[in-house]
């Protein structure tokens, strides 16, 4: 490979671990979900992992592209954002 398609994916490689360790320090991970007619690449799926095994509280907006989106971690699911940020606004100010 040539020198910049080596260092993309060195690029690559620490945005894909940036983005697992900010999944694991968060509070609440919102995952938003498509119709199964929308090409998805997979990659919340593996962040909806990360925050299963850190015990992180998960709430998915959108409707259902999986077994997954029924899983007991999944404390809330919303079927639109506006409902999802009514609760948020409430969650946040009751946690401030």
């Amino acid at each position: 490979p040539l020198p910049s398609e080596c260092r993309a994916a060195r690029l690559r490689g620490e945005i894909a671990q940036r983005d697992l360790e900010e999944v694991a320090h968060s509070d609440l991970m919102l995952l938003f979900t498509e119709l199964p007619s929308i090409r998805s690449r997979g990659g919340k799926w593996v962040e909806f992992g990360v925050a299963l095994i850190c015990g992180i509280r998960i709430w998915v907006v959108g409707p259902p592209e999986n077994l997954l989106y029924w899983h007991p971690g999944v404390g809330q699911r919303f079927d639109a954002w506006d409902e999802c940020f009514d609760i948020l606004a409430k969650f946040c100010s009751c946690e401030g």
